[in-house]
């Protein structure tokens, strides 16, 4: 979904605006600036889903949990692991 200023929401549904990334890199971080800038936008609540496809990305999946927690956002966290069909 195209927004107004051309920036992208990865997956827009009926109640969530949701940031898609990989979760064994540096960018997972800015999905949660991304997840709330595309809600405020949208009107949608916000979302990330994080992709699994290695098997290093449970220290970046821990700290998003943690900022989400710390800060008590809003964010709808999906996490889908593609190493084992599992989420």
């Amino acid at each position: 979904y195209v927004l107004q200023d051309s920036s992208r929401v990865d997956c827009l549904t009926e109640t969530h605006a949701f940031e898609v990334d990989w979760a064994d890199g540096m960018k997972v971080y800015e999905a949660i600036g991304q997840s709330l800038y595309y809600a405020s936008q949208t009107g949608k609540k916000p979302g990330i889903l994080l992709l699994i496809r290695k098997d290093n990305s449970e220290k970046h999946i821990r700290k998003i949990k943690e900022v989400i927690s710390a800060f008590n956002l809003p964010i709808e966290l999906v996490i889908i692991d593609l190493t084992t069909n599992n989420n």
